[in-house]
């Protein structure tokens, strides 16, 4: 279970759980669909796909056309597959879709805090520094409040 502990620049904190990595980016993406966002977190491509997707039949054409991609061929080579998060830029050390989303969804806060498993987030409780930011009071009562659910349905 992944705590995602969200504390916006002005209202009060929002927290939500993921069951997996894989299903924190799954609601990260349908946020973005529902919000009717064209923001791309996570790509992966070659130059030559590029290309391809361009309708560019040379890096000729493309030096003239589109120079970036023929610069990201002349750096990188024409199969190397690069990569790109939010910020829009290509490169060649694989992103993580994970860490992807977390930039993302943590562009528009004043602070995220993500605690993977129960025991992450019981000891975060523990921690009086943790807390101590604006929004950090609400954002742990909204944390121990779903701690204290989590058990409550356990025990039922």
């Amino acid at each position: 279970m992944i705590y995602v502990v969200e504390i916006p620049h002005r209202n009060a904190p929002t927290l939500w759980t993921a069951a997996t990595r894989e299903d924190f980016v799954a609601r990260c993406q349908a946020d973005l669909l529902q919000r009717s966002s064209s923001v791309v977190v996570h790509g992966k491509t070659t130059p030559r796909q590029l290309l391809t997707e361009h309708g560019i039949d040379s890096l000729d054409e493309a030096r003239h056309s589109d120079p970036w991609i023929a610069e990201l061929a002349d750096v990188h080579g024409l199969d190397t597959q690069l990569y790109m998060e939010c910020d829009g830029e290509w490169h060649s050390k694989p992103i993580d879709e994970y860490d992807a989303h977390r930039k993302q969804l943590e562009l528009n806060l004043a602070d995220l805090i993500l605690l993977e498993g129960e025991s992450a987030a019981k000891d975060a409780l523990l921690s009086e520094v943790m807390w101590r930011r604006p929004g950090g009071i609400e954002a742990r009562a909204a944390l121990a409040n779903a701690l204290n659910k989590a058990a409550a349905s356990e025990a039922a």
